[in-house]
């Protein structure tokens, strides 16, 4: 169960910091550049600030749940509940490359389409 409380406070976290960003944009608090080839996110307003530092929360809330599951499998607890097998992905996007990583084809494919889904919005925040 606790383990369960960090996802859903970082889901909750990312969905208000969402929000937020948005509100601090329309009002100008938020801007988004390019130095040479990364992205670069600008905040001169306190909801932006407060945006910024809820993406960070959640960022580092699903690190603990990740690190919790892992202690926990360490431990003999089965994470999966003993359905299917446990898989994963990443996304580190340089700038516009993107360098997917998987432990399977399936799993990596579908990080591979969220990178896309990424790179496209970035894009379409830049125009």
């Amino acid at each position: 169960m606790k383990g369960s409380r960090s996802l859903i406070a970082a889901v909750l976290m990312a969905a208000a910091s969402l929000v937020l960003g948005a509100v601090a944009l329309s009002r100008g608090e938020l801007s988004l550049h390019i130095l040479l080839f990364i992205p670069v996110v600008s905040a001169t307003g306190a909801g932006a600030a407060a945006a910024m530092l809820l993406a960070f929360g959640a960022f580092a809330s699903l690190v603990m749940h990740a690190w919790r599951s892992a202690a926990s499998l360490e431990a003999g607890g089965d994470v999966t509940s003993g359905h299917g097998r446990v898989s994963g992905g990443a996304v580190i996007l340089l700038g516009p490359i993107p360098i997917v990583l998987g432990s399977d084809r399936r799993t990596a494919l579908l990080v591979m389409a969220a990178a896309l889904v990424a790179m496209a919005l970035l894009v379409l925040l830049l125009l």
